[in-house]
């Protein structure tokens, strides 16, 4: 699984967030009941009508936070009971996979690839999912790892 290379600009997200680790959270669930009540509201202030799912550093307590949400452009309205969050400027290994994957992916990604290649996790970025607009359900995603090269 070898990944392509894409440099990125910051760029907001607006979404639902669960502070929780990975293995505690739902996400199918997490999507259809917290993130789908919101998407018409999202949808109208989307930059490019994708979705993402965005973890974000961990916190002092180790948890980190997920956003599931869709890019925003600067200064746009937060709709009530959603936070907006920027995601940082990064150079980013991609990794394409199926929703099915996702989780192994990520598995593949930190305990193989990155520890064996010449990158490192560079401190206060995010890695997070891509949904492309086709809908998460039938979306082919990409997960998206922030990277630097090793000091």
């Amino acid at each position: 699984m070898d990944p392509r290379f894409v440099d990125l600009d910051a760029f907001r997200v607006m979404g639902v967030q669960v502070h929780a680790m990975p293995d505690e959270v739902d996400f199918a669930a997490f999507w259809e009941e917290q993130f789908t009540p919101h998407l018409d509201a999202l949808q109208a202030l989307s930059t490019d009508q994708a979705c993402y799912g965005v973890w974000f550093p961990h916190r002092e307590d180790g948890i980190p936070d997920y956003l599931a949400g869709m890019a925003v452009p600067e200064g746009s309205p937060v709709v009530e009971g959603l936070v907006v969050r920027w995601v940082p400027a990064s150079r980013y290994a991609v990794f394409d996979c199926s929703i099915e994957e996702i989780g192994r992916t990520y598995g593949y990604v930190y305990h193989t690839w990155l520890p064996e290649s010449e990158y490192e996790f560079p401190e206060g970025c995010a890695d997070f999912e891509y949904y492309p607009p086709a809908g998460v359900e039938e979306a082919s995603p990409a997960v998206y790892i922030p990277i630097r090269l090793k000091a």
